[in-house]
């Protein structure tokens, strides 16, 4: 359900029961997992809902007639964190509520301090933060693409003809297999088009030039282009077609096919997808898979490839993170963003 009031600013929506939000853990849910050694500590994500929203306003109500989210209201039940049954390394839980850390001070409902969109929260009775706040942006989108990243993730083959493909490389193949998947998703939907799709529905990896970081006032994101691929392969051909029309051949003519497509993709980015959440707006996202543990990494040590410890980062770097929340603000939306990982989310 839309969200139809502001509080404390134009671009702080109220949380309430239906505002189809939820909350995800920035830093990871820590719990321990029985194993046949005893519990260990794992990391999990931890994502709540504004639909179990509870002990909110009993008298004022919004849109509709949703329960509004006020100081010491909950999302009573969370996710993600359902293998560590032994509980958090702090809250001796798992599974349960979130509750939110900063409300307005100068709004209020039914007497209570009033929750909004970007307020911090505490998640899996305090064993963990949301730093970012509730998105208020499509569920089952985000979950959708989170479950195709875990499919890619664990049906590309680690090795070819006997030998093991690189970190780069089985990147490349893992994104590959959800722009499939994502143009697979566009076949078996065709009123659902992108770019733009209809509102709850993702796009595929699009270009555009990159914003000014921070974004200027008044920075208007401008529609989608091509992706890298097609920029790419476009380039290419125009780059051949110079080459041979200047008799250049071998070595030179591939300096040049290179030199045309470095020009077309310079200053431009590629969000690899993109939510539709309305009006114009969206959320941009970034798929983020660690490389397994073996794998060469790319890098060598003297002459000798150096392995992945499969510990990769699997977040968004600060280059990024703000080009991406550039590219959001822009179209109206919040400036929070989303990496995508195989074992769920990082909000920024």
């Amino acid at each position: 359900m839309a969200v139809t009031i502001k509080v404390n600013g134009t671009m702080n929506s109220l949380v309430h029961k239906g505002s189809s939000g939820f909350s995800i853990a920035t830093m990871p849910d820590v719990c321990k997992t029985p194993s046949p050694g005893g519990p260990v500590p794992l990391p999990y994500p931890n994502i709540s809902q504004s639909a179990t929203l509870a002990k909110g306003t009993t008298t004022v109500k919004a849109d509709g007639g949703m329960m509004i989210a006020t100081k010491g209201s909950e999302f009573s039940l969370s996710n993600g964190d359902n293998p560590g049954v032994a509980g958090g390394v702090n809250s001796s839980t798992f599974m349960k509520e979130s509750t939110w850390i900063l409300y307005s001070f100068d709004v209020k409902m039914d007497g209570q301090n009033a929750c909004r969109l970007t307020d911090k929260k505490l998640q899996n009775h305090e064993n963990t933060v949301d730093l970012a706040g509730e998105f208020q942006s499509p569920r089952e989108a985000l979950l959708t693409l989170q479950a195709w990243v875990k499919e890619c993730d664990g049906s590309v083959p680690k090795s070819k003809g006997g030998k093991k493909k690189s970190c780069q490389q089985l990147g490349r193949e893992k994104h590959a297999c959800m722009e499939e998947k994502i143009e697979d998703y566009r076949k078996k939907n065709p009123h659902k088009t992108p770019p733009p799709a209809p509102p709850g529905h993702p796009e595929p990896e699009c270009g555009y030039p990159k914003p000014p970081v921070p974004p200027d006032p008044g920075y208007v994101t401008p529609p989608p282009g091509p992706g890298r691929s097609g920029i790419i392969q476009a380039a290419a051909a125009q780059g051949a077609a110079s080459a041979k029309a200047a008799g250049l051949t071998g070595k030179a003519a591939r300096k040049a096919v290179s030199r045309a497509i470095g020009k077309a993709l310079k200053g431009r980015v590629f969000p690899d997808a993109a939510i539709n959440l309305g009006g114009g707006k969206k959320l941009f996202v970034d798929f983020k898979f660690p490389c397994p543990k073996g794998q060469p990494s790319g890098h060598k040590r003297g002459s000798r490839n150096k392995l992945s410890k499969g510990n990769s980062n699997t977040r968004m770097s600060k280059d990024q993170r703000e080009t991406y929340q550039a590219l959001n603000q822009g179209t109206g939306s919040s400036k929070r963003t989303l990496s995508i990982t195989p074992g769920g989310f990082h909000a920024y």
